[in-house]
């Protein structure tokens, strides 16, 4: 759709754009209402932030982590797996407490939050316990007794 750079600015410029085949109709149409070239005929934001593709997406998909470990609060677990990896040292320090986006803070933070992952849940037998109303009657239940 544009082999010379002159062909291809005409075709950003007109809001020309080629689909690729996999992507599926909704964010398509999605992708279509947004690149508009003409401002006046694009759908206004809060429209496109409805659209159904979004709000299905939104839905069913884990929301994407933007928020960062703040500075000074390193965690000395994770910077022994970094270095682990081989990466340590004031520079990573520096790169983490300056939340920089580099390869050492996302690794930092991506090693953060699998150990959150990992922290151990209740377990289904105590939640299910606490959420029965207590049994009246000689017949005691062992799961019950402490």
């Amino acid at each position: 759709m544009g082999n010379t750079k002159e062909e291809l600015s005409r075709h950003i410029l007109r809001g020309q754009f080629a689909v690729p085949a996999h992507v599926a109709r909704e964010p398509e149409t999605l992708l279509r209402a947004m690149l508009v070239s003409d401002a006046s005929r694009r759908e206004p934001c809060e429209r496109l932030a409805r659209h159904a593709w979004l709000e299905r997406v939104s839905i069913s998909e884990p929301e994407i982590c933007t928020e960062h470990q703040k500075a000074g609060e390193l965690e000395e677990g994770i910077m022994a797996q970094l270095a682990e990896l081989g990466v340590g040292g004031e520079s990573a320090r520096e790169s983490i407490t300056q939340c920089r986006h580099d390869h050492v803070h996302t690794t930092y933070q991506l090693l953060r939050k699998r150990q959150q992952q990992q922290q151990p849940a209740p377990s289904m037998e105590s939640v299910e316990l606490e959420s029965q109303p207590p049994r009246t009657g000689g017949d005691l239940d062992e799961a019950r007794i402490c």
